[in-house]
């Protein structure tokens, strides 16, 4: 309630969330003066935190059964991210099977959003009290290249491959290639914010090919950045 700040991820088992907690739960308690307080609903395995986060001198207050204005704040940004996740996949044609990617770029856009509860600041301000650093942030989906470290290639081989931009790390970029899926994190990485593979802006194309099939030349709508998160 303090800062707005959303933490997500996704979890394949909701067994997963209980250890998903405790370490958040103990990443706030080292950040934070004052005592917490944990508000959820009754899902069973969230409950079963209840003793331990009392014994971490915690209060714990789980909603009303069928009440959803008792955590309405909590309610109303899981409502928000979830529609930032879906905008974000349908502007780049992400099949639903990657949800995942889109859930993690929309917590990170939105604790860096200002609300005007906080007097126009952002979540990462409130919580950190510095404004967060937004020279990074890229269009989600569009193409991308990431340098392939000397150590893991040949001198022969190809320096970058054409990539998708999937989001961010602490330090850096998550890519993914587009011959094989594969998904790394780079700390560099050039963008090209006006392509996206396979997407609305570039239905007409299969690769990075223009229009008429020629080569998109370099222009200003290339960016080559490092990533600069505290």
């Amino acid at each position: 309630d303090y800062s707005s700040y959303p933490w997500g991820d996704s979890l394949v088992l909701k067994s997963e969330a209980t250890q998903w907690i405790r370490r958040l739960v103990m990443f706030l308690i080292a950040r934070e003066a004052h005592p917490l307080k944990i508000k959820t609903d009754n899902a069973p395995e969230l409950i079963a935190l209840s003793d331990w986060l009392q014994d971490q001198g915690i209060c714990f207050e789980p909603a009303i059964s069928y009440d959803h204005t008792g955590n309405a704040r909590a309610e109303r940004n899981i409502g928000v991210i979830w529609t930032m996740q879906r905008a974000l996949r349908f502007h780049c044609d992400l099949p639903k099977n990657e949800w995942p990617r889109a859930f993690k770029a929309a917590v990170y856009l939105k604790a860096r959003i200002p609300i005007a509860r906080l007097g126009w600041k952002t979540p990462y301000e409130a919580l950190n009290g510095v404004p967060p650093n937004l020279s990074n942030l890229r269009a989600f989906g569009c193409l991308s290249w990431g340098t392939t470290p000397p150590e893991h290639r040949d001198k022969e081989d190809e320096r970058a491959h054409d990539s998708r931009h999937l989001g961010y790390t602490r330090n850096g970029y998550l890519l993914q290639a587009l011959d094989n899926k594969s998904v790394q994190q780079f700390q560099s990485a050039t963008f090209n914010e006006k392509v996206f593979p396979n997407g609305p802006l570039n239905r007409q194309t299969s690769n990075i090919l223009g229009k008429d099939g020629d080569a998109i030349e370099p222009d200003s709508s290339l960016i080559d950045v490092s990533s600069g998160e505290d």
